[in-house]
């Protein structure tokens, strides 16, 4: 009986000091950058470029400048 108290104990130990520590450290006082621009240009995945192929065809895809050209 005893070791379930000890264990019982230690583990009320572990959450007293631990949710508090957490807490500490997912406060944040920097600045939380903006979001990108809604109308900005995106290809999937977030990549630059890309390159697909089927059968004999293959579109090319780019962000050039604040444009997508494909």
């Amino acid at each position: 009986m005893r070791k379930y108290v000890y264990w019982l104990a230690m583990l009320g130990v572990a959450c007293a000091v631990g949710v508090p520590a957490v807490a500490a450290q997912t406060k944040s006082d920097k600045a939380v950058a903006a979001p990108a621009a809604a109308d900005a240009p995106q290809l999937p995945g977030g990549a630059s470029a890309l390159s697909e192929t089927h059968g004999d065809w293959t579109v090319n895809c780019q962000i050039s400048g604040t444009t997508k050209v494909c």
